[in-house]
This record gives C-alpha cells, structure tokens and sequence, in this order.
C-alpha cells in the first residue's frame, strides 16, 4: 500500500481517473485514503454513487486499522441515524449527515467546511474524499460543479487537508479530464490491475492557436461561464468550430436560423433577421471583447480567436448534453 504523501501532500488535491468497474475503482480509492498510517487520520467521506454503510464496509474489509475520525455527507440519501451507522460499521465515532438535494452544492461545500473546522486542532491529518464527480456531473450544472470544486480546493488549502477526488470515465477522448484536469494539483490514474494509483503527466497549460502563449486572453472562469450560459453564443461557437475558418456573418446567422435545416425561407426570414441582429450587435460584440472571435472592420467576418483555448474545454464537455450541438 503506497501513501502517496510526495504526490498530495497537505492543502493538494488531486483527480482520481477510474475506467476500471466501479466496485474496484472505489476499493483501491479506499487503500489510497487509508495509506500506511489509517489510525493516524480524520477521513471525511462525501459519498454520492454509494450508500455510507457500503463504504465502511469496504474500509473494514480492504483496511488493516480504523481512522482516529470518520464522517460521512450521504449526497442524495435519506438521513440514516449515527446509531444505526455505527452497528454496522463497527466504529463508535462514525457520523452521517445527509445532502439531500445533490444540485445543492453550495450547501455541500458549507457543510464541508464545517467538519474540516471541527478538526483543526485535532492535532491529525485529514483526508477528504468525494465519490463520485461523475454523479455531480450529471446531476448539476457544469458551472456549479466547477465552482464547487475551487470552493472545496480552497477549503482544503485553508484547514491544510489533503483531498482525493474520484471520476469514473470510460471516455477514450479523456474529455472530461482535459476540461476538469487543470482544477487540480494532481492527477492518478488507477492502474491496469486495478489495486494502484500511478500519476499522470499534469495537465498543461492551452496555447493559443497562433502558438504564442503570450497572446492567450486572460478569460476568467466568471467569464467562461457568462459565455456559455447563451445559447445563441454556444450556437454560433459550434459553428465556427465546425466551419474550421474564417466566417461571413450572415451565413453564420443563417446556419443558426436554420436549425438543421438546409436552408431557410418563409415564415423563417423573420427568425433569420433576430439571429443576425442578435449576432451583430450582442454577442459577437461580447465574445470579440474577450478575444473568443475575431471580426473585421465592418463585422461582415468572423472567425475564432486566440481566446478560444480558455472556453474550448468547457464547451466540448457541455456538447454532449446540448442539443444545440446538432446545428450544422
């Protein structure tokens, strides 16, 4: 059992990418909390795909020792007693609270923070374990997820735990973890015998499509987010994306207004127009100030920008659930 201690040391947290079944990747994760010294930690578990008894079972069973502390947030659960939670797990300190609501991440993130308060002067290393981001993923906005993620970064840097954060993928493309990879200090992958964790190479920093770092935009995450929170921005993205070049404006409008459609005629002139306007005086002009688009003089061609790098990765994840993505 290998403590990986030179990999997430105290305030670090890192991704743990799972493409094994889900009953060995959260065994090995269980390994990888415990370390060589169980008894010397305070384990605080946000369990999401499984219940709180399944996890200290699989504690009893893969460990050799208890925690000095345990608590557990049963995202999505119905509130289960400490007393019935300590018969089977066998640990007198074992307490459960409930999230009910797994969209409430802000919720989850105070309730976090209270347990890790708990134990700053407890004197032990904390560990804290979120299983799965898979689930928030699919039970939350991509937005919450990611600022739940730097609110709980920001949490363990503050009460200098060490965090561990399971996602199970079975995505050849790594997509999610291109996109989520950055957020964290490291990144262990579960390895082909499925009992270890070996790191990866980190997630490097994007470079704008000229090839100078240097001329990447500073986009903020608030921003990102304001951008791809319109759907008409994600609209004409897809677009450009798909055009791979320079774009007149009226046939990225058209595009847009046709919906998938070859052409557009008819009764759907009217819509072609709003498109157009839209385009014109609302949100090319918002994604051309934070250099996403470039646009010539007269705004009668468009084009992706250097700042494209900083939204790319968030609008990939969030085309496989936008139907938006289907415009040609």
């Amino acid at each position: 059992m290998t403590e990986y201690s030179t990999v997430v040391g105290s305030g670090a947290i890192a991704l743990l990418l799972d493409r094994s079944d889900a009953d060995a990747g959260a065994s090995a994760a269980v390994e990888l909390l415990a370390g060589e010294t169980p008894g010397a930690k305070n384990v605080l578990a946000v369990l999401c795909d499984r219940s709180s008894a399944g996890f200290l079972s699989d504690w009893r069973r893969r460990v050799d020792g208890v925690p000095n502390d345990v608590r557990i947030l049963d995202v999505g659960q119905l509130m289960r007693s400490a007393a019935s939670q300590r018969a089977s797990a066998g640990a007198d300190h074992a307490l459960v609270r409930s999230v009910e609501r797994p969209v409430d991440l802000p919720a989850l993130e105070r309730t976090l923070r209270e347990y890790l308060a708990e134990w700053d002067d407890s004197g032990v290393r904390t560990v804290v374990y979120l299983d799965s981001l898979s689930t928030l993923l699919q039970d939350a906005p991509l937005s919450t997820v990611v600022q739940f993620l730097d609110g709980t970064k920001e949490a363990i840097a503050d009460h200098a735990t060490a965090g561990y954060v399971r996602l199970s993928t079975t995505d050849p493309s790594d997509r999610s973890v291109r996109v989520l990879g950055p957020l964290f200090d490291a990144v262990l992958e579960l390895d082909a015998a499925g009992d270890g964790w070996e790191p990866r190479e980190p997630a490097r920093r994007p470079v704008a499509p000229s090839g100078d770092r240097h001329r990447v935009p500073d986009v903020s995450l608030d921003e990102v987010f304001d951008v791809l929170s319109s759907r008409r921005r994600r609209q004409a993205l897809y677009c450009l994306q798909r055009n791979d070049g320079p774009m007149a404006t009226r046939e990225l409008a058209e595009q847009i207004a046709a919906g998938g459609h070859e052409a557009v005629d008819g009764a759907a002139s009217d819509l072609l127009k709003r498109v157009y306007t839209g385009l014109r005086h609302a949100h090319l002009p918002k994604l051309a100030s934070l250099g996403i688009v470039s646009v010539d003089d007269d705004w009668h061609t468009v084009d992706l920008g250097d700042g494209i790098v900083a939204v790319e990765p968030y609008l990939i994840l969030a085309a496989a659930h936008d139907p938006e993505r289907d415009i040609p």
